[in-house]
């Protein structure tokens, strides 16, 4: 609402700007535009609330003056125009302050750097995970490889009495489906624990929905299917007669 300052109108110096939480804060009601605050300052504008600092960071009151201290000078650049005017600018300033370094930086750098931490802990958190799904499958893997040597002469004499190899596989998939499905009653109310907690610390969370666990759910019983569906298909094909011996 209202209007930002004008390099015409000389009473802008003693105007100010605020977000929507700084009227919030100081009781301004509906209509604070051209209200006093701070001996003789009037409000001229309101922006929305945005955020200048971590999200860990509940968005603050904020004031917008204008001033003639020193400052930094922000502009808003199309992508393609950035080298050719950090050129021109470079040239510029070492003609106006031949004394002080052309300094510069790019205002989405620094809010990429708020969040570094939490790209470092994404980072971890997706290793860490293909690394426990590839030992998990390495144990499946061999684990499905024992069970089938193991029932070998069973598998032969339940295709002898006419057991089918979709039978066959979801009888040796089974038990591999029930140690998932426990795993998952393990896991995910410590995930969704930890998830919480880590939640905590920011100012604006989302709310974890239930499609998350579930989907992690299905994909962990593709991935166990996948992993021991080769020694299930192998020996549902087997020949019995390979297996069968008598004495």
């Amino acid at each position: 609402a209202g209007r930002g300052f004008s390099k015409e109108l000389a009473s802008d110096s003693a105007s100010v700007v605020f977000n929507e939480a700084a009227v919030k804060a100081l009781n301004l009601g509906d209509n604070p535009l051209g209200a006093d605050v701070n001996k003789g300052q009037k409000v001229i504008g309101i922006v929305s609330d945005f955020h200048w600092e971590s999200l860990r960071s509940s968005i603050a009151p904020l004031a917008i003056l204008l001033s003639k201290e020193p400052a930094q000078i922000g502009f808003k650049l199309q992508g393609n125009a950035i080298p050719a005017f950090l050129k021109t600018a470079e040239t510029k300033w070492k003609q106006l302050v031949p004394d002080e370094p052309f300094r510069y930086h790019f205002l989405d750098e620094n809010f990429a750097e708020l969040l570094q931490k939490e790209k470092v802990f994404a980072r971890a958190i997706s290793l860490f995970t293909v690394l426990a799904i590839f030992i998990s499958c390495l144990g499946l893997y061999g684990l499905s490889a024992y069970t089938a040597e193991q029932r070998t002469k069973e598998i032969g004499i339940r295709k002898v009495l006419g057991a089918s190899a979709s039978t066959i596989v979801i009888m040796l998939n089974k038990n591999f489906t029930r140690l998932v499905l426990i795993s998952v009653l393990i896991s995910v109310p410590a995930s969704l624990y930890l998830a919480n907690r880590w939640l905590e610390g920011f100012a604006y969370k989302m709310e974890m929905e239930a499609w998350v666990f579930l989907a992690a759910v299905a994909g962990s019983l593709l991935i166990a299917w996948f992993t021991v569906s080769y020694h299930s298909l192998r020996a549902a094909w087997i020949n019995p007669s390979d297996t069968l011996k008598y004495e």
